[in-house]
């Protein structure tokens, strides 16, 4: 009976290393080797695969995608598999592809989904819903189109009346019941407002009472609260409340105590440098000094930093194409180009609720990817020239013959 008891236990074992291996976001990137068989859409052969969590790439990797999903990644070009096309990768490097976590689009932005979608952004979180939600009320029709990047929506920004958004509340029993009645809809994070002075105008701000019932009553309906701060006092409101991601690097200096305690609490960063490099040389300002500043010693110090431009919400140019700018300035910050494809990727998915189905390349996950002729681990400008993207599993650029 011992005996088999601890056959059946090493059995277990088996299974759970077998199938853990992929669901376990923190373990390094573990291939399989060929389990499956029948017909599959793709094989990409001989791709090099940058793993995201672990910083380095993975040369040799075939993947076999069905529909939507990578089904199988194995080191061999042998299998038995049949498959409806086969793309030789010739050594080109595979990147999960990027998302944008604080993006603006209006009910007419369709066209920069496709743009998106086809430079590489395959998803993208829009932060700020009008009062009514109509753009949550378009998310699903959308992302039925694999040629769109795949949108995620907040609610209305979270305010006081006349405040800083479009989602009024003016108590905590309001706070309680506005994200009873979003999270009911469908929304993918909650999105407040901590500000009272911004762009030369003063606005009412929600008490902290009001924050901690929010981020409270959001914890338990299973979502994140995401909450636009400019300033270090509001900044500490955030933290004590518990929020779990800031929208936009501070523009005043941040004490070291702070972003110590902000990584103690493990609170994700969008810097938003795009948009401070915008506002420095339209204005002329010092915030955007602060906000790098800001930026360097919270990333030297192991913060969690993740990608996001605030594409549309302001009046200053942004890449529409590839983020290239966001991008160059996180390099100006110090961020290694490790870091900056997993702020990206991982750390983005996982701000946004989705690392359940992508931001790294693993088994059971979208197929979400960027095809590459360079290492972008050393050369991230070579993703402003993929050859192939794929968003879920639909390719939706390639090159021309």
């Amino acid at each position: 009976m011992k005996k088999q008891i601890l056959i059946l236990l090493c059995f277990s074992i088996a299974l759970l290393l077998l199938f853990g291996c992929s669901q376990n976001p923190e373990s390094d990137f573990s291939p399989f080797s060929p389990t499956g068989a029948g017909e599959v859409d793709y094989l990409i052969t001989n791709a090099n695969i940058v793993d995201v969590i672990g910083g380095k790439i993975l040369p040799g990797y075939t993947l076999a995608i069905r529909g939507q999903i990578i089904v199988d990644i194995f080191n061999s070009t042998d299998s038995d598999y049949q498959s409806n096309e086969t793309i030789d990768a010739n050594g080109f490097y595979i990147v999960p592809g990027f998302i944008n976590a604080h993006a603006h689009i209006t009910t007419e932005s369709e066209p920069q989904l496709k743009k998106w979608a086809a430079c590489g952004v395959t998803s993208f979180r829009n932060l700020a819903d009008t009062a009514d939600g109509l753009l949550l009320s378009k998310r699903d029709n959308f992302n039925e189109d694999a040629f769109n990047a795949t949108m995620l929506s907040s609610t209305p920004i979270i305010t006081k009346p006349s405040g800083y958004g479009r989602g009024y509340i003016d108590s905590v029993e309001e706070a309680v019941e506005m994200v009873k009645v979003q999270a009911a809809k469908g929304v993918d994070v909650i999105k407040i407002s901590i500000e009272d002075n911004l762009q030369g105008k003063l606005w009412p701000m929600l008490t902290f009472d009001e924050v901690k019932a929010l981020v409270d009553e959001a914890h338990f309906q299973g979502l994140n609260v995401c909450a636009h701060v400019t300033k270090t006092a509001k900044l500490q409101t955030a933290i004590d409340a518990g929020v779990d991601e800031i929208a936009h690097m501070v523009v005043e200096k941040v004490p070291n105590s702070m972003i110590k305690k902000m990584i103690e609490l493990e609170m994700m960063w969008i810097p938003t440098m795009e948009l401070w490099k915008g506002v420095d040389e339209r204005y002329h300002s010092n915030e955007y000094e602060f906000a790098m500043n800001n930026l360097k010693r919270f990333y030297k110090k192991g913060g969690v930093v993740v990608f996001g431009t605030d594409f549309g919400g302001f009046s200053t140019p942004f890449d529409d194409g590839f983020p290239i700018t966001e991008v160059h300035e996180l390099q100006k910050a110090g961020m290694s180009n490790e870091d900056i494809i997993k702020a990206a990727t991982y750390n983005a998915a996982y701000s946004c609720g989705i690392l359940g189905r992508t931001g790294t390349i693993e088994n059971g996950k979208l197929a979400d990817m960027i095809i590459c002729s360079e290492n972008p681990l050393e050369n991230l400008d070579t993703l402003t020239e993929p050859l192939y993207v794929i968003n879920r599993g639909t390719i939706v650029l390639e090159p021309i013959n």
